[in-house]
């Protein structure tokens, strides 16, 4: 509390002296008079203390407010609504107060920041209090006299926060869909143009690294490929990225689920047609200028820049990659807004896990290779990330769903060394997976192999706290807690190979399921919805992409 106190002091000071915009400078004196709410404690308990604090800009809702008391005096996990009556949003009024927004104002105009879309990261970000105003720097002040915000203040114990371990926040874009996804286009459409500035460089450095080489009595198919691949990458990749753009604007206007795959179809073909055009310069580049480093140090020097050129390419293509990513996952969940669903009873098999399974033989008892890979790929994976995992499914699950079978059973359905016998799923369960399935039947709660809702709000209640999705952040905080509480039933090799189907599982369920982009860390991250992740523990949400793909 004490380094909090006196960076506060720190920032106030700057802002005093007109070195830091007016927005900031509210947040941290808001901030300032709640901590010192805290540290005075009252015998009228911590609601009301809170109540007592001044009306002041905030610029956030007070829902996001993570403030531990924990240490001062016990606190209900929510404060009633009727707890924090003059709690308001209002601008300060004071001269001094008023003086300092126009001294903040004014450095912005000269240092040229823009307000626009921008996320401030400052006060509310480092100290991980949840202060998450609407607009950064300039401008983010705007708010009218008296406008009221919801009187809640969600409390976090010190174990909840530390579990926590992340500065989450709302959707970084206004309500209106139409909005959030203009601004992800916005970016995406800045990132692709970064990358062709990259891939243009390159182009130029790469040929005249060609020319020096060559000149250097380099041979002549080196440097034509040197200086030919980074230009027909680039066009290509351009032509492709145009498409990926006509195509997302098509599925975000008709809402179109086939232009919305086809348009994540080109974005990672251009992708990487980028990285193969950035491996020329880098891989053979870098090659020549060792081998040319004493004889011909010009030369060397010159091939060593395009080195440089193309390891900007292969960083903006992945950029490019990410910012796409984003603006798929923002349609995505606009796009299923409404749309029918399978229902659950519906589907094959006895138990959620079974369910789960069947999508991948195909609605049959047993799952052969050829069949897992081709309903792995109509999710949307690259033809390599679905063949590996094909694999290790059938590598890790045939003996374990093959071992209980009867004679009967193996006599009917024949299978092979590597299938996998779906109904026998729940018996592949181990001690490093979620626990979402249940493992035995618990009575009044769940059967063998269906979602265990205790297990599946836990991760809402400790790794996701204050919201309804999760990222690949608080999924990796919750494999985490389960390997430490099955510690005695594992060993080392088990939650290695335990950590690193998880990570790749839960990567790939980003890729295909994301439907929604928060902040997470001051940074824009996709995230998979409460709805979504239960649909998908219960196995619909595999059928429903299925249908959505146009695939069978």
């Amino acid at each position: 509390m004490r380094t909090i106190r006196r960076t506060l002091a720190a920032a106030l000071a700057l802002c005093l002296v007109g070195l830091s915009p007016g927005a900031p400078c509210y947040q941290a004196l808001a901030l300032d008079v709640k901590l010192s709410a805290v540290e005075t404690p009252s015998a009228a308990g911590p609601a009301a203390r809170l109540a007592t604090i001044p009306a002041l800009t905030v610029g956030v809702d007070p829902v996001n407010l993570k403030t531990d008391i924990g240490s001062v005096a016990a606190a209900p996990a929510v404060v009633p609504e009727t707890s924090l009556p003059n709690l308001t949003a209002r601008r300060p009024t004071a001269p001094w107060t008023q003086r300092l927004a126009q001294l903040g104002e004014r450095f912005t105009e000269i240092i040229g920041l823009k307000a626009a879309g921008d996320q401030l990261s400052g006060f509310g970000g480092f100290f991980d209090f949840g202060l998450q105003p609407a607009m950064a720097m300039a401008g983010a002040a705007e708010f009218k006299d008296s406008e009221p915000v919801r009187p809640q203040v969600l409390m976090m114990s010190a174990a909840r926060e530390e579990r926590s371990g992340s500065s989450r926040g709302a959707p970084p874009a206004p309500k209106s869909p139409e909005t959030a996804q203009e601004r992800l286009a916005s970016r995406s459409g800045a990132s692709g143009a970064k990358l062709m500035t990259y891939s243009i460089i390159n182009t130029g450095l790469s040929l005249i690294a060609a020319v020096a080489a060559a000149g250097a009595g380099v041979k002549l198919s080196s440097a034509l490929i040197l200086a030919l691949v980074p230009l027909a990458t680039t066009l290509v990749s351009a032509a492709m990225r145009r498409a990926a753009s006509a195509k997302l604007e098509t599925a975000g206007a008709e809402k179109n689920f086939a232009a919305l795959f086809a348009a994540e179809k080109q974005a990672g073909r251009s992708v990487w047609v980028s990285r193969l055009g950035a491996l020329a310069p880098m891989d053979l580049g870098g090659m020549l200028a060792l081998r040319l480093m004493h004889a011909a140090p010009l030369a060397a020097a010159v091939l060593g820049a395009a080195v440089f050129g193309g390891w900007a390419v292969w960083r903006g293509a992945k950029k490019f990659g990410q910012s796409v990513g984003l603006q798929r996952a923002q349609l995505y969940g606009v796009l299923k807004e409404g749309e029918p669903q399978i229902p659950i009873e519906d589907l094959p098999g006895q138990s959620a896990l079974e369910k789960h399974g069947r999508y991948f033989s195909g609605g049959e008892a047993v799952a052969k290779f050829r069949r897992t890979y081709h309903y792995i790929r109509m999710q949307g994976l690259s033809p390599f990330g679905s063949f590996t995992t094909a694999v290790s499914w059938h590598l890790f699950f045939s003996g374990k769903t093959q071992k209980n079978m009867t004679p009967e059973e193996r006599d009917r359905f024949k299978p092979g060394r590597f299938d996998n016998y779906i109904p026998n799923f729940p018996d592949a369960q181990g001690p490093t997976n979620t626990r979402i399935y249940a493992m035995r039947d618990i009575p009044g709660i769940a059967k063998r192999g269906d979602v265990d809702m205790r297990e599946f709000e836990r991760i809402f209640r400790d790794f996701a706290p204050g919201g309804d999705y999760v990222t690949m952040k608080d999924l990796r905080r919750l494999w985490a807690a389960n390997a430490e509480r099955d510690a005695d039933r594992t060993n080392w090799l088990t939650r290695r190979i335990g950590k690193t189907a998880f990570n790749k599982r839960f990567k790939q369920l980003l890729i295909i399921l994301a439907d929604r982009v928060v902040e997470e860390d001051g940074k824009l991250v996709p995230a998979i919805s409460r709805a979504g992740l239960l649909r998908y523990y219960e196995g619909g949400a595999a059928y429903d992409l299925l249908r959505e793909r146009g695939g069978n």
